[in-house]
């Protein structure tokens, strides 16, 4: 009888978040098919990105930008 009970207590919680479920697989899906007007090496680091660190700053990214100021970039490596 417990069991039962623990299936339809299971049951009631996806029906009334199914709403929620959804909405995950949703934002869980990767796109690939997606067309994008930028190019790879735009997106690559470099220690001149003084405005991301400034915007990650305002953000409160702390930990985020310790990686940064410390990742090492093409610049210093050669």
């Amino acid at each position: 009888k417990k069991l039962e009970e623990e299936k339809d207590s299971s049951l009631e919680k996806v029906v009334k978040n199914k709403g929620q479920a959804l909405l995950s697989k949703k934002l869980a899906i990767i796109k690939k098919d997606l067309s994008l007007e930028i190019f790879l090496e735009d997106l690559k680091y470099t220690k001149k990105n003084g405005e991301l660190i400034k915007y990650l700053k305002s953000l409160g990214f702390k930990t985020l930008v310790n990686r940064l100021d410390s990742t090492p970039t093409e610049e210093n490596l050669l």
